[in-house]
């Protein structure tokens, strides 16, 4: 035993209930042989709690669990979503592509949204940002960035994955202001987004100065 144990105020308690039921034991008139079992019970358990204690580390009755672990929310785990790659063919219609296709949309937004009537990308575009949001209940900017992408992913030029590395990497959430970008800014940053995780895209996926520049040369043809 360690005299650092009876700084523990779990043993300082039990040796004081040990102590009181002692004093009890000995001052209530009762049968000898009964005081003396009893005073040998107090003291055994005393010294068996006190034994247990230095084997565990001083952990008895502590939770298998850290102090400081909180609880499982299943509110956040409901919200895990997967990530859903892009569809082999770059120029399928929005029409044919799930809304799962968009990043961050998963199997448990995706339900909700199309419980909603919102199925493909095509239909998340006639929606709203409030119509989302009151949906999927998620921030307005998540919305917003959900609908970015679907606009972007109008473009023939542009398929869901460069939809999903335009916003997610550079912040531009407008065809004007994708119209306006400079094209090496936009591709250092997607490049960095991809080696960071920021965005994700599979195997073998490249992004090049080219592709950029036909973005913008394709988006500057629409709006002008």
């Amino acid at each position: 035993m360690s005299v650092e144990m009876f700084k523990d105020k779990r043993v300082l308690g039990v040796l004081a209930v040990c102590i009181v039921l002692l004093v009890l034991v000995w001052l209530w008139p009762i049968d000898d042989l009964v005081r003396l079992i009893s005073v040998s019970a107090i003291i055994a358990f005393g010294l068996v709690f006190c034994l247990v204690f230095c084997k565990s580390g001083g952990q008895v009755g502590a939770s298998t669990e850290p102090t400081d672990t909180p609880a499982p929310d299943d509110s956040k785990e409901k919200r895990t979503e997967m990530y859903i790659p892009e569809v082999k063919d770059p120029s399928a219609f929005l029409s044919e592509l799930p809304i799962e296709t968009i990043e961050g949309i998963g199997h448990t937004y995706g339900e909700e949204l199309r419980n909603a009537g919102i199925v493909t990308v095509q239909d998340l575009l006639v929606a709203d940002v409030a119509q989302i949001v009151g949906i999927c209940d998620v921030p307005d900017a998540q919305a917003e960035r959900w609908i970015a992408m679907g606009r972007f992913a109008w473009i023939d030029g542009i398929s869901e994955e460069d939809a999903e590395a335009i916003v997610f990497a550079t912040g531009i959430m407008t065809l004007n202001e994708l119209s306006e970008a400079d094209p090496d800014d936009v591709l250092s940053k997607i490049l960095k987004a991809v080696e960071d995780g920021t965005v994700r895209v599979p195997e073998g996926y490249e992004f090049t100065i080219e592709m950029v520049r036909r973005w913008i040369d394709e988006v500057k043809g629409i709006i002008l």
